[in-house]
């Protein structure tokens, strides 16, 4: 049997011990007010004898159910719309946590292509004579050593040169490499790099007759399929040792002949014709290894 002060006062304990919350319990006394008008238009069917006992019990127990099934299906929703909320918020963290793992991979790596190390010695050349001939496809090549090289440095540039160019097919990769001062201040320069070439773009306050001095473009020929993939592996920001001869080179394949001279001399400027001096250290590498800080 309908009671509407027992109802009102379940809501009302409820509410007191957190079962529902405020809107739920302003929801659920509206339903039952709505109930409690029902209810009262029944009895009045009732006393005027449109409807007997047994119609006047099942409705009311019709409306009880409605009733009930109102404030259940209130709760349900909450219950989802909660659900839902948490959904939504530990999507929306994933996705934040992610972005930002993402900008922090992407900072670090930055940091680390533009990397700046101290202490890195000068390159070290020593006088040496002999030849060797090369063979890659229908392309020949001479070289002639000039000198034992050692030189270590951060990588700031590497290219590689895919072309029927004799050249191209001898000396494939050009690695730039600064140590000294221009190694130290890494970190404050913006490197200009184009077809074997290497310049500061931007360097700041430096010193520019420094930084010249201490970078370099290596081209590398290979000694044999482990240094070729050394000089594939290694990226921008790596500390790195190459282990070999400076090396003037003879290419002659269809396409013509080339006639190449390496440097000698740190901080030198290339001329722009075959056969001229290069700025560049062409070296017969022999290693090509890392360098752990």
């Amino acid at each position: 049997m309908f009671n509407y002060e027992r109802e009102k006062q379940k809501l009302e304990r409820d509410l007191e011990s957190g079962t529902i919350k405020q809107a739920q319990y302003e929801f659920g006394l509206s339903e039952l007010n709505k109930l409690k008008e029902k209810m009262e238009d029944l009895k009045i069917q009732f006393n005027a004898g449109h409807i007997d006992g047994l119609k006047y019990n099942t409705i009311e127990h019709e409306l009880m159910v409605a009733y009930d099934a109102a404030l259940t299906n209130k709760e349900r929703q909450g219950r989802k719309l909660k659900k839902k909320i948490k959904q939504i918020f530990y999507g929306v963290s994933t996705i934040v946590c992610v972005l930002i793992a993402i900008s922090i991979v992407i900072i670090a790596r930055e940091n680390y292509k533009h990397r700046a190390i101290e202490n890195i010695p000068e390159p070290i050349q020593a006088n040496t004579t002999g030849k060797q001939s090369l063979e890659i496809g229908v392309t020949k090549a001479t070289l002639s050593y000039v000198a034992q090289y050692v030189v270590e440095g951060v990588v700031v540039s590497t290219q590689k040169f895919e072309s029927d160019d004799a050249y191209d097919e001898i000396s494939p990769y050009a690695i730039g490499l600064a140590w000294g001062y221009a190694a130290e201040n890494n970190n404050k320069i913006t490197w200009s790099i184009a077809d074997r070439k290497i310049t500061a773009k931007e360097f700041g306050g430096l010193d520019r007759i420094k930084i010249q001095n201490s970078v370099a473009i290596n081209e590398i020929i290979p000694a044999d399929e482990t240094v070729k993939a050394a000089a594939e592996k290694y990226y921008l920001g790596d500390h790195i040792k190459i282990t070999g001869y400076l090396v003037n080179v003879t290419t002659e394949n269809g396409l013509g002949k080339t006639i190449k001279y390496t440097s000698t001399s740190r901080g030198d400027v290339s001329n722009s014709f075959d056969g001229g001096p290069s700025a560049n250290e062409i070296i017969y590498a022999t290693e090509i290894a890392p360098v752990y800080d």
